[in-house]
């Protein structure tokens, strides 16, 4: 499934946020956070250029709840496709044929653009299934799909679980956020 948080900055605080936003809400659905892995590549944004790990706040927020982390290895960019894909995927199908009005109404159709992708878009490149078909079936034990599909698209802007001062980030518009589960 699809996760959407979108900030005026790109920064690891942001990356931070996001993470803590997604597992508050998954820890809130009583899943397992110890099953979770989360992918990203070694961008600043994940404290990828840090030297020392206890220097990367990124990695050390996914360990206070107990996720593990793994960075692609550098050059290897295939090894987020479905991340690549999903860029290219919101890029095409909402950003390029969509006007926003407000900051609100961007919101608003990001929304809906998540539970079209999540419930509704079939993904041909995984048989024509749904992220929301694909995540019931792998977690078929739990109840975790038909709750993570309703958590919501957010303003990363808007909204603080981690706080270390000025975050000082590169202003991206619009860069979804994606954990896989």
């Amino acid at each position: 499934m699809i996760f959407l948080g979108f900030s005026n900055e790109l920064s690891e605080l942001n990356a931070r946020t996001m993470a803590c936003y997604l597992l508050e809400s998954l820890k809130k659905y009583k899943f397992s956070l110890s099953e979770v892995t989360i992918q990203t590549d070694n961008g600043s944004e994940f404290s990828g250029a840090a030297k020392r790990m206890e220097t990367n706040k990124f990695v050390q927020t996914l360990e206070q709840y107990q996720v593990k982390h793994k960075y692609i290895r550098p050059g290897h960019c295939n090894a987020q496709a479905d991340v690549e894909s999903i860029h290219n995927t919101i890029e095409k199908e909402l950003f390029d044929i969509t006007t926003f009005t407000s900051r609100e109404n961007f919101f608003r159709k990001a929304q809906v653009y998540q539970y079209f992708y999540n419930l509704i878009r079939p993904n041909f490149s995984k048989d024509g299934k749904t992220p929301w078909h694909i995540c019931e079936i792998d977690w078929k034990q739990s109840n975790i799909a038909s709750q993570a599909v309703f958590i919501n698209c957010i303003d990363l802007d808007k909204i603080s679980y981690v706080s270390n001062g000025h975050s000082q980030g590169q202003t991206i518009h619009g860069f979804p956020v994606i954990l896989r589960l």
